[in-house]
């Protein structure tokens, strides 16, 4: 398989999956007021924050680093109240993602919408009614 046509299904499956978490989020009620469809990243993020503890799982911290612009090893703790702007780089990538995909742009930088794809999976799993919508909206 040529390079790009790795990119190109890697564009699709993060569109695929940003699509999806943003179903999951309008469906557990996280929209912006007086718009039924707008999701609000902002609120979701803020409600996990505390919960969310990227060094459980090794893949989780890696791509919450990658994202941020940090090395895992040796850093202070970087992610109390993060999350929001961590959130909002995603939010722009999915909606850019989009955009290309009508000119079939290939993904600059492939390791960042893997990382994105992690920790959307990782976040959908911190609040019951976003869980429960995500597997529902998986099947």
């Amino acid at each position: 398989m040529e390079e790009e046509e790795i990119h190109l299904e890697l564009l699709f499956s993060f569109v695929w999956m940003f699509r999806r978490f943003e179903a999951a989020l309008r469906k557990a009620g996280y929209v912006k007021p007086g718009g039924r469809s707008q999701v609000d990243w902002g609120r979701f993020v803020a409600e996990i924050d505390e919960a969310f503890v990227p060094e459980v799982r090794p893949e989780v911290d890696g791509a919450y680093c990658y994202l941020l612009g940090t090395s895992a090893k040796g850093r202070a703790k970087v992610y109390a109240g993060r999350l929001v702007r961590m959130s909002a780089v995603i939010e722009e990538m999915g909606r850019q993602l989009e955009r290309d995909l009508q000119t079939e742009s290939i993904p600059r930088d492939p390791s960042a919408l893997l990382a994105a794809m992690t920790l959307m999976d990782a976040w959908a799993m911190l609040q019951e009614d976003v869980k429960r919508a995500w597997v529902d909206v998986k099947s």
